[in-house]
């Protein structure tokens, strides 16, 4: 297994993102209904509540693109796979919802886990061509993994 200048092997990546989707799972359940993290977050739960859409979606779209981006070349179609594939995550979360009491699975929620995961792929792709050696070193385990600069995608 290949490791990238953060250490983590492709095996890491893979748990990794197996925890994040478990973690996705439980915020679907009851205990996070609007009702109760109204208690927390007051006014401002609304905003909370769809910022946490995109960022966990983000995030799972980064967790897909480390566990399956292993040939330098394929970060493009790599990256297309992380959005589809987090997308489709987030159809079955709020599948998974709408059995849930107090929760409801709603379309507006699927916008923003889709605006999460896009946001995410648009930037990993803009870091991949534009970013510093450093970032892309930082961001995509570039140095010693997947998608060395001797490999540059165009």
């Amino acid at each position: 297994t290949c490791r990238g200048e953060d250490g983590l092997t492709l095996r890491s990546w893979r748990i990794a993102l197996v925890v994040w989707m478990g973690l996705i799972f439980l915020m679907a359940g009851r205990q996070m209904s609007a009702d109760v993290t109204e208690e927390v977050f007051g006014s401002l739960n609304y905003l909370f509540r769809k910022a946490a859409h995109i960022v966990e979606y983000g995030i799972l779209t980064y967790l897909w693109m480390r566990s399956i981006w292993t040939v330098p070349e394929r970060l493009r179609s790599c990256l297309v796979w992380s959005v589809v594939l987090s997308v489709f995550y987030a159809v079955t979360d709020e599948v998974h919802q709408s059995f849930v009491p107090q929760r409801l699975g709603t379309w507006s929620d699927l916008v923003y886990d889709t605006v999460g995961a896009l946001v995410m792929g648009c930037t990993l792709w803009w870091i991949r061509q534009r970013g510093s050696t450093d970032l892309r070193n930082r961001v995509l385990g570039m140095e010693n993994g997947p998608g060395s600069d001797q490999a540059m995608v165009k």
